[in-house]
Formats: C-alpha cells, sequence, structure tokens
C-alpha cells in the first residue's frame, strides 16, 4: 500500500458481484485508507486478463470495461480468472431463471474469495489489534463470512433486497393480475436455505431501506441483527453542468411531458399499472420512455399503447443521456430494496414519483410525490397532477440536487461504521 494510503482505524474486506453502486463503498473506504481488499468476480484495471478481453470484445465488451473505478487504482482488489467465469456468466437460459446457475455462480465466487481471503493472510493481519470486518453481499456471501467468524473477523452481511417476503408478496400481485406462476421465477428452497444460514453467520445484516427491514424481519430474521443504512450515491464530476432543466407553461403535443423509467421491466417494477395508466392517457401529451431489459417471462404480457417506447438495455455510461431528455422519472414499484435509481434522476434535476415501498428518498412536493398505491388509478392521477402542474415541476426539479447530501458516501460510510460499533465483541 502507498504511504500516503496509510491504514486508519479499522479495516474493511468488501466483497460484491459486479459494480453494485458504482463501487461506492469500497472506494470511499479506501479514500479513508480503512479498506484492506475488495473482492470481486471482474476487475477490468489496465493491463489485467479482463481489461484484454473486453479490448478483443470491442463494443460488445463495454460492460466489462465498466468493471473497474479508478478511486481503486491502488487498492488491493481481488478478482476472478475470465475463464473460471465461463460457465455461469450469466442466470439466464432459455427464457428462464436459471437458478442451478445463480445458485452455482454465488457458490463458486464465494468459494473462491473465501480461499483467497484465507491463503493471502489479510484476516490474521488484524489478529492483535481491531478484528477486521468483512462485508459480503447476500446470496453469495456464505463461505466467506464462515472465513471470516473463524478469523475472529466482524461478520456483515449486505442485504442486496427484501428477500423471501418480496417474492412471496410479487406472487400474490401476479395473481392479482391474473398471471399463472411460473416455478422458474422462483428461486428454490435450498436459495432462501443458503439466505438464512448467511444471516445466521452474519452479526449484523444491512439493509437499505425501512420497508426491506420490515420483509427481512417478517421473513424471521432477528431485528436485533438489522440496521439501515442507505445506498451510498456519489455525484460524478462527470455530470456537465446543466443550465436548469426547461418546462414550458403548458405541456402540448408538440412538446409533452417526457416520462422515464429506468430499471428492469417486470411485473414487480409495476409495469403493468405503468402501462394501463399510459393506455389511459393516450390522448393527453404526455410520452412514456422505459429504459432497461425486458423480463422474458414477462414477454407475452408486454403490448405498449403509442404513446411508450421501449429502449431495452443500454450501458451505464449511455444512461445519462435518457435521464437529461427526460422532464419527469417514475418508479412505481410494488417492491424495492432501495433503487438507486430515484438518486440518479434527483443527480439530474428531475423529479421523482414513486411508490413507498422501496428507499426513502422523496420529500412530498420537495423533490416528487409518492404514489397512494401501486394502481394504474394512481398513476394516472400524478401523471394528470403533472401535466397540470410544469411550474412545481420546475421547482422540484431545482430542489432534487440539494436532497442527495444525506446519501454521500461519507455520510453513508458514517453510518455503516456507526452499525458495526454496535457489534459485541
Amino acid at each position: 500500500m502507498p504511504a500516503n494510503l496509510r491504514r486508519q482505524g479499522q479495516q474493511w474486506i468488501v466483497c460484491q458481484i459486479g459494480a453494485r453502486e458504482h463501487y461506492v463503498l469500497a472506494a470511499e473506504l479506501h479514500r479513508r485508507g480503512q479498506l484492506a481488499v475488495l473482492c470481486t468476480d471482474i476487475w477490468a484495471s489496465e493491463g489485467s486478463l479482463w481489461k484484454i478481453v473486453a479490448d478483443v470484445f470491442g463494443a460488445r465488451g463495454r460492460k466489462i470495461h465498466e468493471r473497474y473505478e479508478p478511486a481503486l487504482r491502488n487498492a488491493r482488489v481481488f478478482s476472478e480468472w475470465p475463464i473460471s467465469l465461463r460457465p455461469q456468466v450469466h442466470g439466464l437460459a432459455r427464457g428462464h431463471w436459471n437458478w442451478d446457475r445463480i445458485l452455482l455462480a454465488n457458490r463458486r465466487f464465494a468459494a473462491s474469495m473465501a480461499r483467497r481471503l484465507e491463503r493471502s493472510g489479510v484476516l490474521r493481519s488484524h489478529a492483535e489489534g481491531d478484528p477486521a470486518v468483512v462485508f459480503a453481499y447476500s446470496y453469495a456471501a456464505r463461505e466467506i463470512l464462515e472465513t471470516a467468524k473463524r478469523a475472529g473477523c466482524i461478520a456483515v452481511l449486505g442485504q442486496i433486497d427484501p428477500g423471501p417476503e418480496e417474492h412471496a408478496l410479487i406472487a400474490r400481485v401476479a395473481e392479482r393480475h391474473g398471471h399463472s406462476a411460473d416455478p422458474a421465477l422462483h428461486p428454490p428452497d435450498r436459495y432462501w436455505n443458503e439466505w438464512r444460514r448467511e444471516c445466521a453467520l452474519a452479526d449484523i445484516v444491512i439493509v437499505n431501506s425501512s420497508w426491506s427491514a420490515s420483509l427481512v424481519a417478517r421473513a424471521g430474521i432477528s431485528d436485533k441483527k438489522i440496521r439501515i443504512v442507505p445506498l451510498a450515491y456519489r455525484q460524478h464530476a462527470a455530470l456537465d453542468p446543466q443550465p436548469p432543466r426547461v418546462y414550458p407553461d403548458v405541456f402540448s403535443a408538440s412538446r409533452p411531458l417526457n416520462l422515464l423509467f429506468l430499471g428492469q421491466l417486470n411485473l414487480r417494477k409495476g409495469i403493468l399499472e405503468l402501462i394501463a395508466a399510459m393506455h389511459r392517457l393516450s390522448g393527453a401529451p404526455v410520452r412514456l420512455r422505459m429504459v432497461g431489459p425486458l423480463d422474458p417471462s414477462f414477454r407475452t404480457h408486454f403490448a405498449l399503447p403509442s404513446n411508450v417506447e421501449w429502449v431495452g438495455a443500454v450501458s451505464r455510461s449511455a444512461v445519462k443521456a435518457y435521464y437529461r431528455q427526460a422532464d419527469l422519472f417514475i418508479l412505481p414499484t410494488h417492491s424495492d430494496g432501495f433503487a438507486i435509481t430515484q438518486l440518479e434522476a434527483l443527480a439530474h434535476g428531475l423529479p421523482v414519483i414513486a411508490s413507498r415501498y422501496c428507499g426513502d428518498v422523496i420529500i412530498e412536493n420537495q423533490n416528487g410525490h409518492f404514489l397512494e398505491a401501486v394502481t394504474a388509478d394512481a398513476v394516472e392521477k400524478q401523471l394528470r397532477w403533472a401535466l397540470d402542474h410544469p411550474k412545481a415541476l420546475a421547482c422540484m426539479s431545482v430542489r432534487g440536487p440539494a436532497c442527495l447530501l444525506a446519501y454521500a458516501p461519507e455520510r453513508v460510510v458514517d453510518a455503516l461504521l456507526a452499525a458495526v460499533s454496535s457489534v459485541r465483541r
């Protein structure tokens, strides 16, 4: 470790599959000199095999290129070898979630990183001082947390979603819509059994919202273990300074209300209710653009009116253009652990309309509005309000970015450190 990054305070080992939160947790800990190791699946640093693989694939390798964070250029990183990921790169097969493949990928990552941590000696190196904190995200954490506990470390589980109760809730939503339950959509019992073992191993379980905390507790996890820490979001300098958004005095056919949804298009996200509302608004000056991948199991239920455009999945670097072209962001989700897209929208000066079943980001009448319920009626009502109040949207647009201070990495990591300090050794 370079001399200018001397270790300060309790050391953390962060383990994650994918670029969760764009590596912001690891980056902030590294800035403080408290990151011992980042363990991840793909790390496309300069000169790495992953970078070579990405370069070989050209445009198709852009997602691999994004598996890197310059703020961690001097950090110690353990990643997997490209050849080791070939059999289980994706969890989809023949239009359905392949849970065997997902479980294999999770176990392989957790076992591989547990071995790397044990062999490297990084867990033992803190035995004489404060025990290291091992933070691993749910569903790919068991072997890592087992190794951490044997070494006397503090084991922290980062819960990425509201758990099994969310799946039960969405099954009820599907039944309400008259959709037959597809067994391939639901994790098998052993998926949840692994999760419960992770929760049992963890000293604390970090959830990102009060909604997620309520569902995790309902699944039988002791509320004494549960701590609420929101997702962190850093407003990157890459967001070029933009002039204030210009809203018309009146929305019209030539200048409609441009609405944006960004995320996976599936039943859980409230897409059916949103599309139904847009059908009702077919004669109104409003256009919806949906950016994100379509859940294959959802394809047969996906009939769009003329005022809706589906863009499909785009790279992370391309997302900002869609935020900038919109007037209003909407998230009618039935359940989300947090939904960081709300913060991204605010950072781009977009007011937000969202349900209450995700992160507590909206300040009513300040940066957006809550949906009264996740129904077509409630969505239509809020969109008609927006159509009638362009000046109110303009005011919300100006106020929105100031709300991001509560989610700055510095504050979120302070909250995370405080949560861990409550663990009794």
